[in-house]
């Protein structure tokens, strides 16, 4: 064998060693699995409905927002190039995400959602007379008419949900969608509440893992994490083992929240500085199915009357460039082996180049083979 062919074998071999460690699956952080200080709502993903609560469990659990907890559940449906979305005047939630260029084993439309029931998003808190409060148990009122919009291209599209505690204090979550983007934009106002929440915090919870698209359930599950990046660094955790509960919570400034499976991922975009994060995450024993919550944890200024929170939430394909795009680091959540050696390899080298090939040869097999033999010429 002469010298160019064995330069090019070994090439050939560094791609290949490069290429399986970018496809393995997550190598994941072991976290503390003690039971969590303050207990998060966890629902897994055959929840059904909770029965109806009478006024006076409701008035004992829920306090002033008592009056809240009955109503009717308005649901309204967003259609954008990339997903329709459905959300709830019961606690003013993303109930459904059904991706349009994404299917099932089956080649059917799959919702990303878990938790149908009660929705994925919610905010968390503490009153200060001890009642916790999240809001997907009160009932909101829409501001819309329509139970169904449409939104394309670059065409933006809102939708508002408010909650009258009592006269001086009020939630309205208002949601706006974009036509041609993965990337809803979440703005989040309290009046009134000032000094009404014990610690002055609020959290702000991305509750349930995302559903499953493969036949093979046990491979997503290796895949599967609740993660943040805060401080420079990445913070994942793993409920691999169904006899464990596991969280974390970490303080500081995050970039990001997210829960994630092999092929998707929820993230929690905040626009101003946080107080830290929570993550926890079950495994229902006998299913593969890892359930996660991500929260940020919010300070609401002492004294401050009105506070106006913005967020970015991202439902969508966990695409390298697609969540880079987003310019806040959350491709970190994506492994590429050992990352100090690969990721700038990969990242930087062989990603962009599978890409443009990608545009002509849709079969990842058959690219790089055709890598493989460019290089040995």
């Amino acid at each position: 064998m002469d010298r160019n062919s064995v330069i090019g074998f070994s090439l050939i071999a560094v791609i290949m060693i490069v290429w399986l460690q970018f496809m393995k699956p997550e190598q994941k952080a072991k976290l503390d699995t003690a039971q969590p200080a303050r207990e998060m709502v966890h629902k897994d993903s055959t929840a059904s409905a909770p029965p109806p609560v009478a006024p006076e469990a409701s008035a004992e659990t829920l306090g002033s927002f008592a009056k809240a907890s009955t109503g009717t559940e308005k649901i309204i449906t967003i259609d954008n190039d990339l997903f329709t979305a459905k959300l709830s005047s019961k606690g003013a939630t993303l109930k459904s995400m059904v991706l349009k260029k994404h299917l099932d084993v089956n080649g059917k439309p799959f919702d990303l959602i878990s938790d149908k029931a009660k929705g994925a998003l919610s905010m968390l808190f503490l009153s200060n007379d001890g009642k916790r409060i999240d809001t997907r148990d009160l009932y909101f009122r829409s501001l819309d008419t329509k139970t169904s919009e449409t939104v394309t291209g670059k065409q933006k599209l809102s939708v508002s949900f408010v909650l009258n505690v009592d006269a001086s204090r009020s939630i309205e979550a208002t949601y706006t969608f974009t036509g041609d983007s993965y990337v809803i934009d979440y703005d989040l106002s309290l009046k009134g509440f000032g000094s009404t929440l014990a610690g002055n915090e609020y959290q702000l919870d991305w509750d349930g893992g995302l559903v499953y698209s493969e036949k093979n359930t046990a491979d997503e599950s290796h895949n599967a994490i609740s993660s943040a990046y805060l401080g420079g660094g990445l913070l994942k955790l793993d409920a691999k083992d169904s006899k464990k509960r596991y969280h974390t919570e970490e303080s500081g400034k995050a970039e990001w929240v997210a829960v994630r499976n092999k092929y998707f991922v929820a993230a929690l975009i905040p626009q101003r500085e946080t107080e830290g994060v929570f993550l926890e995450g079950t495994k229902k024993n006998g299913s593969d199915f890892e359930n996660y919550t991500a929260a940020l944890k919010m300070m609401i200024p002492v004294g401050s009357q009105t506070v106006s929170d913005h967020y970015r939430l991202y439902v969508g394909p966990l695409d390298y460039n697609t969540v880079r795009s987003l310019h806040v680091g959350l491709e970190k959540i994506m492994d590429f082996g050992w990352d100090w050696l690969t990721r700038p390899f990969a990242a930087y080298l062989i990603l962009p180049i599978f890409n443009w090939m990608n545009k002509y040869v849709t079969n990842y097999g058959l690219i790089i083979i055709i890598f493989a033999f460019l290089i040995k010429l």
